[in-house]
C-alpha cells in the first residue's frame, strides 16, 4: 500500500482547483471594490454639483456713480457741471429720460456710443444718475 504524497496528482488537482478558486473569488471581490469605489465617487459628484445649481445667485447690484465716474465725468466732471470737448453740462440738461437712454446708447459729437459696452440695464441705471445731477 502507498500513501498520498506529494506525488499524488488527485490532491494536487484538488489544491490547485481550490487555489484558483479562491483567486477568483479574491479577484471579484477586487473588482467588486474598484466598482463600488467608481460607483461611490460618481454619486458623490453628482449629489455635490446638484447642491452646487440649486444655489440661486443674487442680482448684482449696479453702481450707477460708479459708471459715471469711470466712463463719464472726464468729459462731464463728477458733478456733471464740466464741458470738455463740446461735452454738454449735465446739471442744465432738458433732456427726457429716454433721450437720455438714446445718447448713451449711440453717442453724439466726440461722445463714443455705450451700446455693447455696457448693459442696457447700466444704461438705465445710469441715466436715472444723470437726472439726480440737474440743479432745479
Amino acid at each position: 500500500f502507498i500513501s498520498p504524497g506529494i506525488y499524488d496528482t488527485t490532491h494536487w488537482f484538488c489544491y490547485h482547483d481550490a487555489f484558483y478558486s479562491l483567486a477568483h473569488w479574491v479577484f471579484r471581490s477586487q473588482q467588486r471594490m474598484v466598482l463600488m469605489k467608481y460607483f461611490s465617487l460618481i454619486l458623490l459628484s453628482i449629489f455635490i454639483w446638484s447642491c452646487n445649481e440649486s444655489q440661486p445667485t443674487a442680482p448684482k447690484e449696479i453702481n450707477a456713480k460708479d459708471i459715471f465716474t469711470t466712463r463719464c465725468a472726464a468729459c462731464h466732471g463728477m458733478d456733471g457741471k464740466m464741458s470738455v470737448g463740446g461735452s454738454k453740462p449735465l446739471h442744465t440738461s432738458a433732456l427726457t429720460d429716454e433721450e437720455i437712454i438714446g445718447q448713451i446708447k449711440n453717442g453724439k459729437g466726440a461722445m463714443p456710443p455705450f451700446q455693447g459696452r455696457i448693459s442696457d440695464e447700466e444704461i438705465q441705471a445710469l441715466s436715472k444718475y444723470v437726472l439726480t445731477l440737474r440743479t432745479p
